[in-house]
């Protein structure tokens, strides 16, 4: 019996073309996120009162987050065009956890009173991106490309463990400072 989703020839076999924006759009998140990484190792952050001397641990902890992040993008993207189900489960787990995760840290921000209007509006358009890719991956079009049910290799949930983890723990040491 031939499978339903290939019922129709050439449309199923042709890669969505919506596909390469969300790989477009993974690239660029991983290099700001590589970016946000190397930020953490200027040893202070500029507040409005003056400078104030940030500890080491959390340097580290600060720049392994966003490291993390670019490292399960780029896994994701590099895999993105192949057919396996667990890619597309993967990609949107993460975007969806990325947009949860900035989330939190936007409203422990505004616990604090420590609102800057350009970094708030930043973090809310790379949320609304990142919620518009997981609407392009639940795109029927997409659904149907993911026909492969092949099983999660390990690393991949334990990289995205590994990055939730120490975005939770940035987030709890922001609210407790």
């Amino acid at each position: 019996m031939p499978d339903a989703s290939r019922s129709d020839g050439r449309g199923s076999e042709q890669r969505p073309p919506l596909l390469l924006a969300v790989y477009s759009w993974d690239m660029l998140s991983a290099i700001l996120a590589i970016f946000e990484a190397l930020a953490p190792f200027a040893g202070g952050i500029a507040l409005r009162t003056g400078r104030s001397e940030i500890p080491v641990g959390i340097q580290l902890l600060d720049a392994l987050s966003p490291a993390m992040y670019a490292a399960v993008l780029i896994l994701i993207a590099s895999l993105l065009m192949r057919r396996q189900r667990w890619i597309q489960q993967a990609q949107i787990f993460t975007l969806s956890a990325a947009v949860l995760l900035q989330g939190i840290a936007l409203a422990v921000t505004a616990v604090r009173g420590e609102i800057d209007v350009v970094p708030v509006l930043t973090t809310v358009l790379i949320m609304l991106f990142n919620a518009l890719a997981v609407m392009v991956m639940t795109e029927r079009r997409v659904r149907i490309w993911y026909t492969e049910q092949t099983r999660t290799p390990r690393y991949i949930p334990a990289s995205i463990a590994l990055w939730m983890a120490s975005d939770v723990a940035l987030i709890v040491v922001a609210g407790l400072r």
